[in-house]
């Protein structure tokens, strides 16, 4: 007796459709899509990191750089940063990713918070160049 739907012959679905994986590990394409999901997140990770180093070192902020909360307001109450210290981030974002910002994306608000700025460098900025003075 034929098992009409089920095995190898069909694809294992028992409508007959191709299945794409299987219950245990999931539809193929997983693993990739896992990766890229990873590979943005570590960058992302990489890219706010650098820019709490920025604020820290470079700008002499007086906290940790994990401390630094990525939704706090650069100017004003959040971290009290002024223009110059714009001039430094823009310095940062233009040097260490190729992210230029225009007047107007400056005005629009690229640079409300670490992670406004982290979305600007991944939208704007050249994905193959590497992240510069890590940690130094």
């Amino acid at each position: 007796m034929h098992d009409e739907g089920y095995g190898a012959v069909t694809g294992g679905t028992r409508n007959g459709d191709a299945m794409d994986g299987d219950a245990v590990n999931g539809p193929r394409g997983d693993d990739a899509a896992s990766g890229e999901i990873a590979r943005r997140i570590e960058r992302r990770e990489r890219i706010l990191g650098r820019l709490r180093e920025v604020l820290v070192r470079q700008l002499q902020y007086r906290r940790e750089p994990d401390e630094l909360d990525p939704d706090a307001p650069l100017f004003g109450s959040g971290f009290g940063l002024d223009s110059l210290d714009a001039v430094e981030i823009v310095v940062c974002l233009e040097t260490d990713y190729g992210a230029r910002a225009s007047e107007h994306e400056l005005l629009r608000g690229s640079m409300r918070s670490l992670n406004v700025l982290c979305d600007f460098v991944l939208s704007h900025g050249d994905p193959k160049r590497a992240v510069k003075n890590v940690g130094a």
